[in-house]
């Protein structure tokens, strides 16, 4: 609503984002870093019917990505990408960027997001996990995310288990959604 978003001036536009893009970038990823690992370009489009808020009618969302970053598998590495979704007759430009530093048996990731002129898109996002192997090839993770749309703000937990072995990985993620600004959680297993 209007008065929503008066009230919160400073969430119009995410405050300082680009700093904070590389300022992640630095320090999760040191320089030495990017000496040694590989370059990574990727392109994809998503399509899927959907439904929302409840209703019956269907359309189709899609998701247009463009990815550019630099990983070193065994150590670290960052990637920034630009997303372009669209549903029904609203498109939105989604600005992206994640880092990962292994550190032993420990793994540390962060990511931030924005969505300069957010319609139906989270207008800024931040997350963060922590990652230890548990046990051969075996990871437990904890992961906290949070999301700011235009009328809500979302606190999502995420742990996860996952398996990684020869021809691929196994991962069980839970996304713990809480909405405090409705009263609401929802949980939702992957």
């Amino acid at each position: 609503s209007r008065s929503h978003e008066e009230e919160r001036p400073l969430l119009k536009r995410p405050p300082c984002w680009p700093l904070a893009l590389a300022l992640l970038g630095s320090v999760v990823t040191p320089p030495a870093l990017w000496a040694q690992g590989t370059l990574r370009l990727e392109a994809s489009n998503e399509r899927a019917r959907v439904t929302t808020g409840g209703g019956s009618a269907a359309t189709t969302w899609e998701t247009l990505r463009l990815a550019i970053g630099w990983v070193d598998p065994a150590r670290g590495g960052c990637m920034g990408a630009v997303e372009r979704q669209s549903r029904a007759e609203m498109a939105d430009l989604a600005l992206q960027a994640t880092c990962y530093r292994r550190l032993g048996d420990w793994t540390v990731a962060g990511g931030l997001g924005a969505t300069p002129e957010a319609s139906f898109l989270y207008r800024f996002t931040i997350e963060g996990h922590l990652s230890r192997r548990v046990a051969g090839t075996v990871l437990a993770t904890a992961g906290y995310r949070y999301l700011e749309y235009p009328a809500v703000s979302i606190h999502q937990p995420q742990p996860a288990l996952t398996w990684y072995h020869r021809r691929g990985e196994v991962e069980g993620r839970l996304f713990l959604t809480l909405n405090p600004d409705r009263d609401r959680t929802s949980a939702t297993l992957l």
